[in-house]
């Protein structure tokens, strides 16, 4: 019974110092009355953080569900307030533009201009005159009609840029970098960029060189691909936030999501399926390695993307690659 009390005890402690964390935010930046939403901890913690200094540089890795419009809703409100920024610009996937837009103007009373190319010309800078602007991180990477040029061009800084699913600003060693990548890096040769915030639920795939790649974008003086691994650990936390879905809870501490409980279970190859495997294995490899022999880089790019598509399906059945040969 007493370590029932002291159990219970503890959780009216938690949640009494959630309502003064609350309180003392709204207080400061007077959240609460521009947001038309019921705002969670995890929500609050990350904008305390990220507001704390001034300029902001950081990534955020969330689990996907936790809320990254609303998390920017907040950090935006909170800079307006406390830092009385103005140009604000928003790059995000082209199917994702318009729900940026109507989230942040319903949530958070936050009006954003949408970018279109029709809006964009030589008689008209669009750059100059809009202040909050939502644009197409797709469109803006394809260099049409001097569109980059007059968005490079443009006399003004962005107090702060907010880009979703970062990730595809990607770098890799054989590749190269995407061009979303490579306008990023120009926005920041340009000096283009005061604050950023980069949003991505994947931000290491596996591969050291493509997420140091992402964090040198975050911070070109601390990160960079070529650096040793173990010295940027060490500053990692300093520009990088992640909330699990299993550690976040509700305003009243209770959890938002179930606890994941894993069942292994072990399956063995039959013989033919252990040769199948095999060979196909070894079609892949060697087919990666003529690939990269080859000086034409889109020739590479369309191969690799066959194999990694037959892999894909040969790791789903046997059935589903046969299927897909026969029909290739």
């Amino acid at each position: 019974s007493i370590e029932k009390a002291t159990t219970a005890n503890f959780e009216k402690v938690i949640v009494k110092t959630q309502e003064f964390m609350v309180n003392s935010i709204n207080n400061e930046w007077g959240l609460f009355s521009q947001s038309h939403i019921d705002l969670l901890p995890h929500q609050l913690w990350i904008c305390k953080q990220v507001l704390a200094k001034w300029p902001v540089n950081y990534l955020v890795a969330d689990d996907v569900g936790l809320g990254k419009t609303i998390e920017a809703g907040l950090m935006i409100w909170g800079l307006k307030n406390s830092r009385n920024i103005q140009r604000i610009l928003i790059l995000a996937p082209a199917s994702l533009v318009g729900q940026w837009q109507v989230r942040l103007k319903k949530m958070f009373d936050l009006n954003f201009n949408v970018y279109t190319s029709s809006q964009d010309g030589d008689k008209i800078n669009f750059w100059d005159m809009n202040t909050s602007v939502i644009a197409s991180f797709n469109t803006m990477s394809l260099d049409r009609n001097g569109r980059q040029e007059r968005f490079l061009g443009s006399e003004y800084q962005w107090d702060l840029v907010i880009v979703d699913e970062a990730h595809h600003m990607n770098a890799e060693m054989k590749t190269g970098k995407t061009n979303q990548y490579k306008l990023f890096e120009e926005m920041i040769n340009n000096d283009k960029i005061t604050s950023k915030i980069l949003f991505t639920g994947t931000p290491h795939r596996g591969k050291d060189y493509g997420f140091w790649s992402l964090m040198k974008l975050v911070e070109p003086e601390v990160f960079d691909p070529t650096k040793d691994n173990d010295e940027q650990y060490k500053m990692l936390s300093e520009y990088f936030i992640r909330n699990n879905k299993q550690n976040c809870v509700d305003i009243n501490g209770k959890k938002m999501f179930k606890d994941l409980h894993q069942h292994p279970y072990k399956f063995k190859y039959t013989d033919k399926e252990a040769l199948f495997y095999e060979e196909m294995s070894d079609f892949i490899e060697t087919g990666k390695a003529y690939a990269q022999s080859l000086e034409d880089g889109r020739i590479y790019q369309q191969i690799t993307l066959v194999l990694i598509a037959l892999q894909k399906l040969a790791s789903s059945s046997i059935a589903a690659v046969c299927s897909a040969l026969e029909t290739r």
